[in-house]
């Protein structure tokens, strides 16, 4: 599922010098992107784009774009960096086109990009570098350089998008992005906006130092009191070079950064059909049988854990929602390992039932309710909630050091008709992508934002409240 310099989301954990705040999530069904149209030319020559994503991987990436710009009454003012068959392909038309052989799909990783570019570099391949987590890229199916001195269509007067194709208003990107740099003028490095962890040896974000030009700008997504150019998509270099987002809410600033990865829902799952950052489950109309999803991370082998999970009922369900000692790779799938029946209010350790409620047949349709989870690993204990009201609390089977536990959650058959809207909590959306008001109550280590007060101390699963690393992480 990695590749070259794919980070493991448990090497993100601990203290870092220079912490990322927020990040941005995009969504690709909501067609979520930010536009600027910069109002004089900078250098069109000389340029580096530096920036941290994580994807919602699942499906095909094939065309999501990161950024791009387009002017089809100027020759050449087109230029952008997408997905293509899962690698990256950056383009200046009829220039520039690189398209690596290596994939960048790991939906539990941050990835750092740079691509920095000067034309007028005597060498050809020197006109544009591509690094990926400070690796250089040099191996690619497709590698044709600039002429020298060529003028491309970034840092003109043509509309620049984030997130989006502009040409035709489609490819748009699904995942997360921050620290998002531009320095007009300069061919820079990866030095100059990361560094190398001497514990872990992982790469991670530090504060870039230096000029950043004309139309040079620095987006960190942190100013989540509106949605509007001056807040969400304010510029942050001191340039005042603000994109204006669209089809972007306050609630889609995140604090899921590259300096602490939140744990989302994993899209290898088939048939998970996840959205909306890889926390959001869709469900099929299937009568075939369960749709299942699972957490990115294994839960910690000690500690206290909390999350939650909204579900609205358009139709008759059973939902499970508990712990499965296996990542599940299929999407017909039994029940988990511990699990909370939703359909006939019962918790219930490999089959056999722990607690009898048997009154909450049915929410409704268009109801909702929030679902949660504390998890004791110390004590082997599973306390289950409904809105906040404890339905029981159950003891986890004991396995051994080489097994694990994912969170999972997982839908009956549907039947021809209804559908589900599952959303995920770990701690950085106690909105549930705006369907709820903000809870604003963090963990035990002033983390997160969850809906409901975690009782008792557990804490958000989070690389930040993971153990600090003392083994060097090889890449």
């Amino acid at each position: 599922m990695s590749s070259i310099g794919s980070p493991s989301p448990f090497f993100l954990a601990g203290k870092k010098a220079y912490q990322v705040e927020r990040s941005l999530r995009f969504n690709v069904g909501d067609n979520t992107y930010l536009s600027r149209t910069p109002s004089s030319a900078g250098n069109r020559r000389t340029w580096t784009i530096s920036f941290w994503f994580k994807t919602e991987g699942g499906g095909s990436l094939q065309g999501q774009r990161f950024w791009s710009v387009h002017n089809d009454t100027v020759d050449g003012l087109y230029a952008s960096f997408a997905y293509e068959n899962d690698g990256f392909i950056a383009e200046l038309r009829s220039h520039l086109d690189l398209r690596t052989t290596a994939v960048f799909r790991d939906p539990t990783a941050w990835y750092h990009v740079v691509l920095a570019v000067d034309t007028t570099q005597s060498t050809s391949s020197d006109r544009a570098k591509l690094y990926v987590n400070n690796t250089q890229i040099t191996d690619f199916n497709t590698a044709s350089y600039p002429s020298q001195n060529h003028e491309g269509g970034w840092n003109s007067t043509a509309e620049h998008n984030i997130g989006r194709e502009l040409n035709q208003t489609r490819r748009y990107f699904g995942g997360y992005m921050t620290e998002f740099i531009n320095i007009d003028g300069q061919q820079l490095t990866p030095s100059y906006f990361g560094e190398t962890d001497a514990i872990t040896g992982q790469w991670n974000p530090k504060k870039y130092v230096g000029s950043y030009g004309t139309n040079g700008f620095y987006l960190n997504f942190s100013d989540n009191s509106g949605t509007t150019a001056t807040t969400l998509g304010k510029d942050s270099s001191g340039n005042g070079n603000n994109w204006t987002p669209s089809n972007l809410s306050v609630y889609d600033s995140m604090p899921d950064t590259p300096t602490n990865n939140f744990a989302v829902m994993n899209p290898l799952t088939n048939y998970s059909g996840l959205s909306q950052g890889n926390l959001r489950f869709n469900n099929y109309n299937d009568s075939g049988g369960n749709r299942s999803t699972q957490a990115t991370f294994a839960l910690p082998k000690s500690g206290k854990w909390y999350l939650e999970a909204r579900y609205q009922e358009d139709y008759i369900h059973s939902i499970y929602m508990g712990l499965s000692q296996i990542q599940m790779n299929t999407g017909y799938v039994t029940t988990p390992t511990v699990y909370y029946n939703s359909l006939y209010g019962t918790i219930e350790a490999t089959g056999e039932s722990a607690v009898q409620g048997g009154t909450w047949y049915n929410i409704g349709s268009g109801n909702s309710v929030i679902l949660s989870m504390a998890i004791d690993v110390d004590n082997n204990s599973v306390k289950f909630y409904k809105d906040n009201s404890l339905q029981g609390t159950i003891t986890l089977p004991t396995i051994t050091s080489l097994q694990e536990y994912f969170f999972t959650w997982a839908n009956s058959s549907g039947g021809s008709s209804g559908s589900l809207n599952n959303t995920f909590n770990f701690g950085a959306d106690s909105t549930f992508q705006g369907q709820e008001t903000s809870g604003g109550n963090a963990d035990a280590n002033g983390i997160g934002d969850f809906q409901y007060a975690p009782a008792s101390g557990p804490l958000a699963l989070c690389s930040a409240n993971l153990p600090e690393p003392t083994i060097k992480a090889t890449l």
